[in-house]
């Protein structure tokens, strides 16, 4: 879950869990949504585009669909990887730097286990420095680049302008972008 303030954005809260089907993912977002005050059925949640392709179920839903069964509304996240990676460096700044040191504006809560051991292993992409390289989950569930994506998904998400934020119920949701 993403906030901002006052130019400050936090990251509090992340679910990661293997194997498990929407409806347990849905439930386990709800309950952290229902942690910061809010249902999970007005908050728009960003996701790759591979949640609007693949047909996972035996009734040719997206994963999309079967999440929006359970109240959990997904919507295709801005996917430019080399911007969002770009957003997020300059959002973590360098306040250890000698010269011009540069004050970070992104906080991660200590809730966020995954996601805080994942961006220290995140690599640049040796055929393109300017994009991080790939890194998927191991069969135990660990590693993986999935944590950092996610929350690129939702810092580029902020920059949507608000005419073409994503409508939930029926109302566009401005909370979630500027």
């Amino acid at each position: 879950m993403l906030t901002e303030f006052d130019g400050e954005i936090t990251i509090t809260g992340e679910h990661v869990e293997a194997k498990k089907l929407p409806r347990d993912h849905s439930a386990a977002m709800k309950r952290i949504a229902a942690k910061h005050g809010r249902d999970i059925s007005d908050i728009p949640v960003f996701a790759g585009p591979d949640v609007f392709a693949n047909k996972g179920d035996e009734n040719a839903k997206t994963i999309a669909q079967q999440y929006e069964a359970h109240g959990v509304y997904m919507v295709a996240a801005p996917n430019d990887r080399i911007s969002g990676w770009g957003e997020m460096l300059d959002l973590l700044g360098d306040p250890g730097r000698a010269e011009n040191p540069i004050p970070a504006r992104l906080k991660i809560t200590k809730d966020c286990e995954r996601l805080i051991k994942c961006i220290p292993a995140l690599q640049h992409n040796p055929n393109k420095p300017e994009d991080v390289l790939k890194w998927d989950v191991d069969d135990e569930g660990s590693g993986g680049d999935d944590p950092a994506d996610a929350a690129r998904y939702g810092l580029m998400a902020r920059l949507i302008d608000s005419e073409n934020a994503p409508a939930i119920g029926g109302t566009r949701n401005h909370l979630v972008v500027r």
